[in-house]
């Protein structure tokens, strides 16, 4: 599927990618001053996204496109991630989740979507495979105990904080 910079401009700047937020935040009843951060929220993400675009040019390289793209998804997936693991441990540990994240968590679930129709399916799948794999793969390259890297034969991997 070919897409341009340009095609992304239009996504973002369409009224419906901040009214997708907004109504998130409305399912969720967050409060008034919640409702701001929303907004918020959808202004920087939208801010964000314009200036790669305008760096790109309307008709910029495709490759670079396509990693813009990538990247822009997976910082949205990302973010799901967290706003999800806010949620949970929300109602694990106190039996409810506030509402704010978990307004964040679905807006971003949804801009994600709407970003996703500029991906074809296999660029979208090999995207969360690869966003899975890190995620589940991070607790190898963070814990303080040595894991044993599966590519090599018997070697220990470093830590991060080593």
């Amino acid at each position: 599927m070919m897409v341009s910079a340009s095609r992304l401009a239009a996504l973002v700047r369409d009224p419906e990618f901040a009214d997708t937020v907004l109504a998130h935040g409305a399912a969720a009843a967050v409060s008034p001053e919640d409702m701001s951060r929303l907004t918020a929220y959808a202004s920087r993400r939208r801010s964000a996204i314009l200036d790669v675009c305008d760096a790109l040019g309307a008709e910029g390289d495709e490759d670079d496109f396509y990693r813009t793209l990538a990247a822009v998804w997976l910082e949205l997936r990302f973010e799901w991630q967290r706003y999800n693991l806010v949620s949970n441990y929300g109602t694990v540990r106190h039996g409810f989740s506030s509402p704010l994240p978990l307004a964040l968590a679905s807006a971003s679930s949804a801009l994600m979507a709407q970003v996703e129709s500029l991906l074809d399916d296999a660029a979208l799948a090999r995207l969360a495979e690869f966003a899975a794999q890190l995620i589940e793969g991070t607790h190898g390259l963070l814990s303080s105990e040595p894991a044993q890297d599966p590519h090599a034969s018997g070697r220990v991997c470093c830590r991060a904080e080593e």
